[in-house]
C-alpha cells in the first residue's frame, strides 16, 4: 500500500496560472515603485544643494545683523560666485538678499531650474527664510520637504 501511494502522487509544482499571478503582482510593485524611487533619488540630489544654501543664508544673516541691510550680491557676503556641485550650477545672491540655487541636469531636474530663497525680518528682528519663492522652476514634489 506504501509503494502505491509514491506511484499515484504525481508531480509537484505551481501551475502556469499561480505563476502568471506572480509575475503580474511583481509587475505592479514595479510600475509604482520605480517613478517613486526616482522622485526619491532627484529630491536626495536637490537636497545636496540645501547644504551649499546653508553656508550662503549664514553669510546673508551676519551681513544684515552687522549692517542692518540685505546684501544685493554674492561679493557683498563675502561669498563666491562660483559655489557649485555636481548637481549645483550656482549660487546667486541678488537684490533684497533673495538666494537663487539653480541646478544642473545631472540632478535629475531640466537645466537651469532653480529653488528661490528669500528672507525677511520677523517681529524679533530675527532673519527667517522660505523657500519656493517666486522665480522657483522645481516642481513641488521635487522640492525637500522644508520647501513645500
Amino acid at each position: 500500500m506504501f509503494n502505491n501511494m509514491l506511484y499515484r502522487r504525481g508531480q509537484a509544482g505551481f501551475t502556469l496560472v499561480e505563476l502568471m499571478t506572480v509575475v503580474m503582482v511583481v509587475a505592479i510593485l514595479a510600475v509604482i515603485a520605480i517613478p517613486l524611487y526616482n522622485d526619491y533619488t532627484v529630491r536626495t540630489k536637490i537636497t545636496e544643494g540645501l547644504g551649499i544654501v546653508a553656508t550662503v543664508k549664514t553669510s546673508v544673516s551676519e551681513y544684515f545683523y552687522s549692517s542692518n541691510v540685505l546684501p544685493e550680491s554674492n561679493s557683498t557676503v563675502g561669498t563666491s560666485d562660483t559655489l557649485s556641485s555636481p548637481y549645483v550650477a550656482n549660487v546667486q545672491v541678488g537684490a533684497n538678499g533673495v538666494i537663487t540655487i539653480s541646478f544642473n541636469a545631472a540632478s535629475g531636474v531640466p537645466d537651469g531650474d532653480v529653488i528661490v530663497f528669500v528672507p525677511a525680518t520677523t517681529a524679533s528682528g530675527v532673519l527667517a527664510w522660505s523657500c519656493n519663492g517666486v522665480g522657483t522652476t522645481v516642481p513641488d514634489h521635487l522640492l525637500p520637504r522644508e520647501c513645500r
